[in-house]
């Protein structure tokens, strides 16, 4: 009898703790950690046509000059293909590494290089 309530125990331990792993993993329940789903461990670019952070593993792509760009929508897509000079990245497009601009440091949809006075050619943006 008592070899019997051991082996229901080795049974029955692991299973509670499998499902209570489980519920804490799926409900992020550790210490109000939110749970971890796909979507916070997508990559997130932004759209240069909308400007909106979207995931990167679904996003609609397009090739400009040699560097990828990601959009939200074919509409936005399409938006930028219609004058992509204006809002491609002037640092990608001009070769520029190492760029400490908002957008080559993914904190901002589009780049502000071009804004500046003379952008890279003019003198105004050095890097």
């Amino acid at each position: 009898m008592e070899e019997s309530k051991m082996n229901t125990r080795l049974i029955v331990l692991p299973l509670l703790c499998l499902v209570l792993m489980i519920y804490v993993i799926s409900n992020g329940v550790i210490a109000g950690f939110p749970a971890i789903t796909a979507e916070a461990a997508g990559e997130k670019v932004f759209d240069p046509s909308c400007q909106m952070k979207i995931d990167k593993d679904s996003a609609v792509t397009y090739e400009y000059q040699g560097e990828t760009y990601y959009f939200c929508s074919e509409a936005c897509k399409a938006n930028f293909t219609k004058a992509p000079e204006e809002l491609a990245c002037v640092c990608k497009t001009a070769g520029m590494p190492g760029c400490e601009c908002a957008h080559c440091q993914e904190t901002a949809a589009r780049c502000g290089c071009k804004s500046e006075s003379g952008g890279h050619e003019g003198g105004g943006h050095h890097h």
